[in-house]
């Protein structure tokens, strides 16, 4: 099997826990369902797009669709966005392209003070009545590059170790929960640090934007 968009490499995980990355078939496809399911973890537990949709040479935009809260959309991580349109007819056909001077990326200039260089997570409108009120769902249609541009040094550090607690999982007398002496569940066992390494980019509204294919 193949790792899915994966936030770390095999080779990343062996430099983390101090193994050889030659192993044999049964264990190497452990090791990348580990990471394929760590990894998918992280991005749901903060609400966060880390790996690149497109990871070829010359990535294509892809266009996701988004609602409108107020004056703000709020978008999937985003590297950049090539077109912004909207569905002002509410039939479905996305006919109103706006120009760059009707929205504003946020970050401004994709720098958050947080986190420093950081992909865009919002768009807002400049004039009133930019975003259309519809009774079709999703009226705003986002072209971009969806993800990071590098995924951050601490959420690949917060990858492995999860990788690793669930590479040991089956050593676990108790399949991964954590249990008290007097046999009461405390709660599962994402590793502590997994979960202050992650604190920072956890976002508070998350915005899943639908992709058709």
């Amino acid at each position: 099997m193949a790792i899915t968009n994966g936030l770390i490499t095999e080779t990343e995980y062996a430099n983390y826990a101090g193994v050889t990355v030659t192993l044999d078939g049964l264990r190497i496809d452990a090791w990348r369902n580990a990471i394929t399911v760590a990894s998918r973890w992280v991005e749901k537990h903060t609400g966060r797009q880390f790996h690149e949709t497109d990871t070829g040479a010359s990535p294509t935009p892809s266009a996701r669709y988004f609602e409108a809260t107020g004056d703000f959309v709020n978008i999937t991580d985003c590297q950049s966005v090539t077109a912004v349109a909207t569905d002002t007819a509410d039939d479905g056909t996305y006919s109103t392209t706006l120009t760059a001077s009707q929205y504003q990326l946020l970050p401004v200039g994709g720098w958050d003070d947080l986190l420093g260089s950081s992909p865009y997570t919002k768009i807002k409108q400049l004039s009133w009545g930019v975003w259309p009120c519809t009774v079709r769902e999703r009226p705003v249609k986002v072209t971009g590059l969806w993800g990071w541009t590098a995924v951050p040094d601490d959420v690949k550090q917060a990858t492995a170790l999860l990788t690793q607690d669930l590479l040991k999982d089956p050593e676990s007398r108790f399949g991964g929960l954590t249990i008290a002496t007097d046999g009461i569940v405390l709660g599962s066992r994402v590793p502590a640090r997994t979960i202050a390494l992650l604190a920072p980019y956890v976002r508070t509204i998350r915005a899943p934007g639908v992709q058709v294919a």
